[in-house]
């Protein structure tokens, strides 16, 4: 009896990118959007995988899966521990109404993002928890994200959100003019000519500023009771055209471990002694939260 040869099916699974071998990738396939930071020239990906402009300055990506558009270390506060700490309070929802804020404002312009894909640059993105969210919201979205901090952007790439992240400043963009359908800038600072360059002629900005009583029971601790939030908004207004504002405003209660996270995550408290900041009671049962959206069209430049 002529036995059955019995053959066993092998299925190979395909290997599994690295984060900096999928860098490449979305670089490679977004090579148009990029321009030399320093001589605005533009960028080809090179066969070992670094941005090369056509005048030779070469940017790296990082085994961690980010673009280094900065040819100096840059020195700053928010290390490692800071943003633990901020990662956290994000968990944690404190920000989440901010997020689908967010969300609810984009929305509401379809024309930009209604189409096979449209490009969104967080600018000042830290640990791109804005970004994440957006862009789940968004399959269509091509999301870029923009920080000076080294360890902001390291946080950034553990998120699940396929996006474009780069250590880059601010002030030198690193992105082709009339890039992008949506800037953000979401508490941190902005250089409005050069958001201008790089926004779409019928493209958004949306800046979202410290109001009044944000954290005021930190500000109130470390005497920062005089703010000037109006400042802020004003000079905001003044490099756009406003289509729309208005204030995310809402309280939520916190744990000792919560009133901790915040201490240390804030700009408000990060030239303080670590040991006074250790010392403080947890007087307060819960944080305010309060905010500034403004929703515009950039000026500053002919379009």
């Amino acid at each position: 009896m002529e036995k059955k040869r019995i053959t066993k099916k092998i299925q190979y699974q395909p290997l599994k990118l690295t984060k900096m071998e999928r860098m490449r990738k979305l670089c490679s396939d977004n090579a148009s959007i990029f321009s030399c930071p320093i001589c605005r020239g533009s960028i080809q990906i090179t066969q070992q995988g670094d941005l090369l402009c056509e005048n030779n300055h070469c940017f790296n990506i990082a085994r961690k899966g980010y673009i280094n558009f900065m040819n100096a270390t840059h020195e700053s506060f928010y290390d490692k521990e800071l943003f633990a700490s901020r990662g956290r309070v994000f968990k944690n929802g404190f920000y989440q109404p901010v997020a689908e804020e967010l969300v609810k404002t984009i929305k509401s312009y379809e024309e930009l993002w209604n189409k096979e894909s449209f490009n969104i640059l967080d600018i000042g993105c830290g640990e791109g928890y804005y970004l994440d969210w957006i862009g789940k919201d968004f399959s269509s979205a091509r999301c870029f994200g923009i920080d000076l901090s080294k360890e902001a952007i390291k946080a950034a790439t553990l998120h699940e959100k396929e996006k474009i992240l780069a250590i880059a400043d601010l002030t030198k963009l690193p992105f082709r003019n009339r890039t992008f359908h949506i800037l953000l800038n979401i508490l941190t600072p902005a250089n409005y000519e050069e958001f201008s360059r790089i926004q779409k002629k019928q493209g958004i900005f949306i800046k979202v500023s410290p109001g009044k009583q944000y954290l005021k029971e930190i500000r109130e601790r470390f005497c920062y009771k005089d703010y000037n939030e109006e400042r802020v908004v004003e000079y905001s207004k003044g490099n756009m055209e406003i289509l729309e504002e208005r204030r995310v405003y809402y309280k939520k209660p916190l744990t000792k471990e919560d009133w901790k996270d915040f201490l240390y995550m804030t700009p408000l408290t990060a030239h303080k002694q670590e040991e006074r900041i250790r010392q403080i009671d947890f007087p307060e049962k819960e944080i305010t939260i309060d905010l500034n959206l403004v929703v515009g069209r950039l000026k500053g430049r002919k379009r």
